[in-house]
């Protein structure tokens, strides 16, 4: 059993993005430098020039278009699995050739399944994985799909292809902006 200071209601340890985020963010917004982040800012490129005291020059464009260049001692890129920012330091990524592609969707469930709020994988030879996580609150969870593998998976370019390959009768709604902290 877990203990009144868990970090996860559940019975095994998930790290859930959202509150590993809002942790960062407060933490830098109450820190000596007082960081807040901005999330409206698209990344453009990164230069690094050696013998200067802040050594990283970073390109973005803000949501109106207009372009700014930020100087850093360093930048932490945090842009997932086809990083712009990894590939502008020239890091080379090494893929497992046996890599698959999933869609992983976060869905609001009105059930009365028993088990839904266990954590558990269903797996078939023939068609392939999913995986259902639980989230927080009690009525979110997480499926993780497998598509099969990279070369076979249908891979949409936009975000349109990607609403067409998704139900109608889920609207694609932007993603709120992030309140500001008082």
């Amino acid at each position: 059993m877990l203990p009144t200071t868990a970090v996860s209601e559940f019975p095994f340890l998930t790290v859930n993005q959202a509150r590993v985020i809002d942790y960062f963010a407060e933490y830098a917004e109450r820190g000596p430098a007082r960081i807040t982040p901005d999330f409206g800012y698209e990344f453009l490129e990164l230069e690094v020039q050696e013998g200067e005291e802040h050594p990283v020059q970073v390109r973005l464009r803000d949501p109106q278009g207009q372009e700014r260049t930020v100087r850093a001692t360093y930048v932490v890129g945090c842009d997932g699995s086809r990083s712009r920012v990894r590939d502008c330091t020239g890091i080379e990524v090494v893929r497992d050739p046996s890599a698959h592609a999933w869609s992983v969707m976060d869905v609001l469930l009105e059930t009365d399944f028993p088990d839904i709020r266990q954590k558990c994988g269903i797996q078939s030879d023939k068609d392939g994985t999913i995986l259902l996580i639980p989230r927080e609150g009690g009525f979110l969870a997480r499926f993780s799909v497998s598509l099969g593998s990279i070369d076979d998976a249908p891979r949409p370019r936009s975000g349109g292809g990607i609403r067409a390959c998704s139900s109608p009768a889920t609207p694609a709604t932007p993603t709120p902006p992030r309140p500001a902290r008082a």
